[in-house]
């Protein structure tokens, strides 16, 4: 027998409201305290880097949100949640060209 409490419960991914989107652009701004990245493809967006996300380099190596820099070239994958913020998921950095 299973009882229904009526304790709303919420997953971890329940605040995001879109699919996945992709971008590709130069990075802007890196502030590694505050987890965010900006980045300018036909415009500047700004992303929430939360520490699920997953940052790899062009070698397909781990990185940190810290060793990137502006002027690098970026592919985004991202979420928006509901407040209409921008919520990476994942990065893949390709430095200077």
């Amino acid at each position: 027998i299973i009882f229904a409490s009526g304790v709303p419960v919420r997953c971890q991914d329940d605040s995001l409201v879109d699919d996945m989107k992709t971008i590709d652009g130069d990075v802007v701004s890196v502030n590694s305290p505050n987890s965010q990245i900006v980045v300018k493809a036909s415009e500047a967006m700004t992303f929430s880097v939360p520490s699920s996300a997953k940052i790899i380099n062009a070698d397909g190596f781990s990185i940190r949100l810290s060793d990137v820099s502006a002027g690098n070239y970026v592919t985004v994958d991202y979420r928006d949640d509901k407040s209409g913020n921008h919520i990476m998921k994942g990065m893949e950095v390709e430095y200077n060209r």
